[in-house]
């Protein structure tokens, strides 16, 4: 076969080796379709409760167990093919790549080899053709000599010249010949090399590739044929324990069982929407079932209270119920906002039982408030445990109860006749000095002491803050075989025991950084571990598995933040199956692990080490708080003294109370007492009067905490306003640094560090104009609130600093402004992003300097005040600082004129107002120590 043939043959295979390819990429799609599929139909199928009648019969109980559970196994089995599909067809695409490489190299050698013989050829045939030419005219000169040497009439001189020319000729037609000689003996060795060494070289290379190609394309034939084998036994088992079971369904027994039943008279009616009369709540929600179904379904919930039932309809108009579930052992919890990618989303979770796997009910309502509502409800007909009974209430309420007025000591009688005094107390001592310290420590005492005999509606609520800080030396993911599984896209799931909560963002590398932190919210009693499950997230197959972290909470010191690298431990893998709840899982759009039911993997686990046999370690702080709440009404006199219109007791302990959650808690107090704005304008009204020019709202004081927390209720501005620039510069990953001392080296070859700074600081110019066009731009939208503050702020200043001739001090006026909507509020949030909800991941180093350099001009735009030499290179900005000064001016005037009174009301949520004033009766009595 020649060089052409075999080069052909070696085209035709690499082709064939693609289609192969393509239908490897095809037939995993379809498989994982199909898995997709069959799971769903499982899912689809409603399974009847434990209780039913049906479920005692040999003919359903057969069904479930071969038809329904068995499809999960299947749909396991053709989604783990899919995965090994997937794992043979990536590095085969990879293989035809390089397969591809190497035939462009041997074509462009044999192109080359064959261009230097042709060269050679053309070579030699041109200084034969010359020589020839200079032969004949070197001939035609000697035989002009001759003739003319024979001729006595010629002349001398004309004799010596015909005798030059044919010597020149003569000698020119020696040199080509000789050319000649060398170009023919280049072309021999030429075509010799072509023919000994280079030709057989480039055979010997198309063979070695095409037995190459052959023994991988084999490989991949034989690892194909045995993954589908491993489908085919299954299926064969599976068919086999079918004709068991179907032998085993006994026809008579479940007619008699039949009859029995048909002859019953205690058969139930069907509830309908408008036979529930009892119904304690009703309402429309979005549901989806576990973690499989992938889509939200909007149905009619009524929760009937004489059968503790949740029914789902279509529609209110409905003929029967979509859903049937039992509030019977079952727990309800929100979830965090991660968890799904959609707010207000919280879960009902029916234990597992000997017939049904555990099953999940998610929700999603249409606010905060109509999620607390729905939870608050169901708590009082679900019972997991004695302790949420106790809790929460439930259908063992007035026994729980009596077993709190009992721990607190005394019987119902005396802890109604306390309770009566109680009041009475503080309601006699708002006749006292409001702002005395020891009558604060009086009330406070009478409210929180061990010797008050509580009210019966009293409970305590458990709230655990998560951060999810960083990990490191995560191992690779690994693939059957030991073959390497591509790099490590780690993301945390966090889970109270067995219950799944909330989940990081996925991030890519062995040492991902995530500062994600999390509020798991009025936790239930029994819940006793804190656990964080960490996968790495494989987009085309099910979710790697790396390992997990578990932290008793029983044990930790309230209101103590704890902060540790804690190492990671493999998952317990001994009580793992093929089970439904298992596959279900591995759908889940948030987590596609097939872990579920976690309550195993309290101890290190077993499974085979991943990659060199290390978990790694991952940082995470916590913090475990509690508050007992008292009802609504037990706060009354206190907050009557807390909130004193001239607010002295917020002040007096704003003093020794310096940290974050106390300006926390008097916003809240502020808010649910409807006294925001004049709770703002009494604190700065304070601080204003004992500020100094120079630095006039510039400090962290009581006023500033505040205020800033109350800015930040307002995010929705700064997304609006910010967020498109901010989109810009993230998106662009481009450096702007115009520092030379930061500028190393240039990344365009030729261009100096000076050229380089002048290109940066005109593009951050272009960004600076884009970004202070939005602010400029957005009085329209200018939240009123933060307008009346500020017309508040000039009006105050206005009247403390007076210039010599009775004029208002502009300078100081501006200034107070900024202090607060450029320094606390924009630019933080320039500088910031994720910090203020305008991103949702944290800058890279590049980025991050962009906005820093973004941020620092503007702010200084906004002090009105140009860079000096402090920072020579930022001296450039200083004509956009001096061109925009006006429009500064003009947008400080505009906001503190557009003010309207805007109160957020919070009457109907009661519990909340407790859990408000009881954070502030805390911290009061901390500080009264």
């Amino acid at each position: 076969m020649g060089l052409e043939a075999a080069s052909q043959l070696a085209q035709n295979s690499i082709g064939l080796c693609k289609e192969l390819s393509s239908y490897i990429k095809k037939r995993q799609a379809i498989e994982h379709d199909y898995a997709k599929n069959l799971a769903k139909l499982a899912q689809s199928v409603r399974r009847p409760i434990h209780d039913d009648p049906c479920m005692k019969m040999s003919l359903w109980r057969c069904f479930f167990s071969i038809h329904i559970d068995n499809l999960y196994k299947v749909a396991e089995q053709h989604r783990i093919f899919s995965t090994q599909l997937n794992s043979i067809s990536d590095p085969y695409s990879i293989a035809i790549k390089e397969m591809e490489m190497a035939r462009k190299f041997q074509l462009d050698k044999v192109a080359e080899h064959t261009k230097n013989l042709q060269d050679a050829f053309t070579s030699m045939k041109k200084a034969k053709k010359d020589a020839e030419n200079a032969s004949a005219i070197a001939q035609e000169a000697s035989n002009g000599l001759l003739k003319a040497q024979r001729t006595r009439q010629i002349k001398e001189k004309e004799l010596d010249k015909l005798n030059s020319k044919a010597v020149s000729t003569k000698e020119k037609a020696d040199h080509l010949n000789d050319t000649l000689l060398v170009t023919e003996e280049i072309y021999q060795t030429a075509q010799s090399e072509y023919n000994a060494h280079q030709l057989p070289a480039l055979c010997e290379d198309l063979r070695q590739k095409e037995e190459e190609r052959s023994i991988q394309t084999r490989r991949v034939l034989s690892d194909i044929t045995t993954f589908e084998k491993s489908i085919t036994d299954v299926r064969v088992q599976f068919i086999a324990d079918a004709i068991t079971k179907i032998s085993d369904i006994d026809v008579v027994d479940d007619i008699e069982r039949f009859s029995d039943i048909f002859s019953s008279d205690d058969a139930s009616e069907e509830q309908y929407p408008q036979s529930l009369d009892n119904a304690a709540k009703s309402g429309a929600l979005h549901v989806k079932r576990g973690d499989v179904v992938p889509g939200w379904k909007k149905r009619i919930f009524v929760l009937a209270s004489a059968t503790r039932t949740l029914y789902s309809f279509d529609d209110p108009t409905a003929s029967k119920p979509r859903d049937v579930i039992p509030l019977d052992e079952c727990q309800v919890h929100p979830l965090d906002e991660s968890y799904f990618n959609r707010p207000y989303c919280f879960q009902i979770a029916r234990a597992k039982s000997a017939i049904a796997p555990k099953q999940l009910y998610n929700f999603a309502a249409t606010s905060e408030d109509e999620r607390e509502d729905w939870i608050s409800v169901l708590r009082l007909y679900t019972f997991c445990c004695s302790k949420c009974v106790r809790v929460f209430g439930g259908p063992s309420m007035t026994s729980a109860m009596f077993a709190v007025a009992q721990a607190v000591g005394g019987s119902d009688q005396s802890l109604a006749s306390h309770e009566e005094g109680l009041n009475l107390s503080l309601v006699g001592g708002r006749s006292q000095s409001l702002g005395s310290v020891s009558n604060l420590r009086s009330v406070h005492r009478k409210i929180t002491s061990p010797a008050v005999r509580l009210p019966t509606d009293y409970r305590e609520v458990r709230t655990l803050s998560v951060s999810i800080a960083e990990a490191k030396e995560l191992p690779a993911p690994t693939l059957s075989g030991g073959r390497s599984g591509g790099g490590v896209n780690p993301y945390c799931v966090i889970l109270l025991d067995d219950i799944k909560h909330a989940r990081t963002t996925a991030k890519s590398g062995d040492s991902p950084f995530w500062s994600e932190s999390f509020l798991l919210d009025d936790i239930a009693p029994h819940h006793t571990r804190l656990q964080v499950l960490v996968f790495s997230q494989n987009k085309s197959s099910r979710d790697f598995e790396i390992g997990y972290i578990s932290v008793g909470i029983n044990g930790l010191k309230l209101g103590k933040q704890y902060e540790e690298w804690i190492p990671i431990r493999p998952f317990h893998r001994s009580s793992i199956t093929s089970s439904p709840s298992s596959l279900a899982a591995s759908w889940n759009v948030g987590a596609n692990s097939s872990l579920v039911g976690i309550a195993t993997i309290n101890s290190p686990g077993t499974s085979t080490p991943l990659a060199d046999g290390k978990y790694g370690s991952i940082r995470i702080s916590y913090c475990l708080n509690e508050q007992k709440l008292l009802p609504l009404d037990q706060y009354d006199a206190f907050m009557e003294i807390v909130t004193y219109p001239t607010l002295p007791a917020i002040k007096l302990f704003g003093v020794s109370a310096q940290n974050r959650e106390y300006s926390s808690v008097v916003l809240n107090i502020l808010i649910a007492r409807g006294m925001e704005m004049q709770g703002l304008k009494t604190l700065l009204d304070s601080e204003i009067k004992l500020a100094d020019a120079n630095t006039i709202f510039r400090g962290n004081t009581l006023a500033t905490k505040v205020v800033d927390r109350y800015m930040k209720l307002f995010l929705d501005y700064l997304r609006k306003t910010l967020h498109p620039v901010l989109s810009i510069v993230f998106d662009s990953h481009e450096s702007l640094e115009v520092d030379p001392t930061r500028i190393v080296t240039t990344t365009t070859p030729g261009v100096g560090v000076q050229e380089t700074v002048a290109r940066n600081r005109q593009r951050l110019l272009d960004c600076l104009e884009l970004l202070w066009d939005a602010i400029r731009n957005s009085t329209p939208y200018f939240p009123k609130e933060l307008s009346e503050m500020c017309r508040h702020i000039v009006k105050q200043v206005e009247q403390r600093f007076r210039t010599a001739d009775g004029g208002s001090d502009h300078v100081v006026k501006y200034s107070a402004v900024t202090g607060f909507i450029f320094l606390r509020f924009i630019c933080p949030a320039i500088l910031s992003p994720k910090l203020f909800s305008l991103h949702d991941e944290l800058p890279d180093p590049t980025v991050s300097r962009t906005l820093t350099l973004l941020a620092k001009t503007i702010q200084n735009l906004a002090n009105l005040t140009e860079f000096g030499a402090k920072e020579p290179y930022m001296a450039e900005f200083n004509p956009f600082i001096v061109k925009h000064m006006p429009d500064m001016r003009n947008f400080l005037r505009t906001i503190a004129v557009l003010w309207r009174r805007l109160r957020k009301n919070l009457e109907s949520i009661s519990e909340e107002k407790s859990r408000i004033f009881s954070s502030c009766s805390n911290l009061v009595c901390q500080n009264l120590v």
